[in-house]
Parts: C-alpha cells; sequence; structure tokens
C-alpha cells in the first residue's frame, strides 16, 4: 500500500517482493506480493492481518480485497462445489456399490482392500476371523456375498451402515462403523486408511469419508460386494 498505518510502518515489511501486472481483458492493474514469513507474536499480529488482509481491518476493505483477486485469477462467482451433488451423479452414480475383497487373514482377524464405485475412496476393512458363518454370537465373519445397505442408528453405534440379506437378517446388526482392531467388532466391518497385522488406522475419518459419500449419493439400492482373494 502506499500510504500504510503506522503500525505497519514501524515494523518496515519487506513489501512488495514482486510488483505483477494483470489484465481481464478489458481492464488492467498491478499488485504487489508480500513477505509473510513473519512470526505471529504480538507485535505483528496487526502487521500480519494488514497484509492478509490487503488493508485495515473491516469487512469492506476484505471484501474489496477477495473481489480484486477473483478478478486476477478469474474464480468463479458461485461456489464451486454447489453442483457437487450433481456432478457426481452425471458421472453415473446412481447407487452406491462398496467391493470388499478379502485378502490377508490370521486367528484374530480378517482384513480386505475396498474401493466404492465412481468415487476414488479406498482403503481397508478389518473384519472378525474366519470361517465364514451366519451363526450369530460366536465372533467370526459374514459369508462373502452382496448385501444390502441400509442406515443404522442404535444406542451402542449411534450412526452405521448396515449389513444384510438373505442369509444375514436385519436382526443381526452388522454394521460398517469405526474400529482398529478385532476388540472393538462382533462381526462388524471397520474401515480404515492404513493397516498393519490385526490393525486398520485412521478409522473415522475413513469412516466419515464413506458416510459422507453414501449422503452425498443416497442409500436408495446401496450395497457392498465381498469377496475374497486371500494371499
Amino acid at each position: 500500500p502506499a500510504d500504510p498505518p503506522a503500525y505497519v510502518k514501524i515494523q518496515n515489511p519487506d513489501y512488495p517482493k514482486e510488483t505483477i501486472t494483470y489484465t481481464d481483458g478489458k481492464t488492467s492493474g498491478k499488485y504487489g506480493t508480500v513477505n509473510l514469513g513473519l512470526i505471529a507474536d504480538d507485535d505483528k499480529v496487526d502487521l500480519i492481518s494488514y497484509l492478509v488482509n490487503g488493508g485495515s481491518n473491516g469487512l469492506q476493505e476484505r471484501r474489496n480485497y477477495v473481489l480484486t483477486l477473483k478478478n486476477i485469477f478469474k474464480y468463479p462467482q458461485d461456489c464451486v462445489n454447489k453442483d457437487q451433488k450433481k456432478t457426481a451423479a452425471s458421472s453415473g452414480s446412481t447407487s452406491v456399490t462398496i467391493r470388499l475383497t478379502r485378502k490377508w487373514q490370521t486367528d484374530k482377524s480378517t482384513i480386505g482392500e475396498f474401493t466404492i464405485d465412481n468415487s476414488e475412496i479406498k482403503g481397508y476393512i478389518l473384519e472378525e476371523k474366519g470361517p465364514d458363518t451366519t451363526v450369530s454370537g460366536i465372533e467370526q465373519r459374514v459369508p462373502v456375498g452382496t448385501y444390502n445397505l441400509e442406515w443404522h442408528a442404535g444406542t451402542k453405534i449411534k450412526k452405521g451402515l448396515k449389513l444384510y440379506n438373505d442369509v444375514v437378517s436385519k436382526s443381526r446388526a452388522i454394521l460398517i462403523h469405526s474400529g482398529n482392531t478385532a476388540d472393538d467388532t462382533e462381526g462388524c466391518l471397520l474401515p480404515g486408511s492404513t493397516k498393519s497385522k490385526d490393525f486398520v488406522g485412521g478409522s473415522k475419518v475413513k469412516l466419515k469419508e464413506i458416510f459422507d459419500y453414501v449422503e452425498e449419493i443416497g442409500i436408495k439400492d446401496a450395497k457392498i460386494i465381498i469377496s475374497q482373494a486371500y494371499e
């Protein structure tokens, strides 16, 4: 700025580091880059605020600064995520399909890799040990196959995705919920972003990623297909 306030002048900030000329085809102007490599201590809070805001504190100054940046970098006027749901649907994601391939098993747990069709979501899922069973209460994984999904709300697990089909009933409450080891499940599926022996990590973050996608696309006709290819 040509005439910065006293609290800026006294710090003698290193600006502009570079002066850049821009044009949008109709008008042109210049702006300068500034050095923000400053420690945010009590003496420099006002200075950093001034440089980041592009002027003195105040709504109008910030609004004008953002509008100038949008003009320079040609940002869209509307939020870029406004049509996110429409975009996902137009890409072919009319329903959610999760594909889980079981690949590693021990005497304590089973771990597989999963993907979600028409998305970039992928990770690992930990389940109970084998062999597959339809019998409840014996701490073993459910059989391979295709399962429908629906939302679950309960007292122990407040929010989850419930698996069910002709051989595994809804009353079994086999859920996709967060957790890290077989101690955290009674037949349920625990997603994660990392894995090690009998363990998946980053479960809560990965679960939220799954939930957000299902909420975006919708639960109607959602399913999970479980297969096996053990190494």
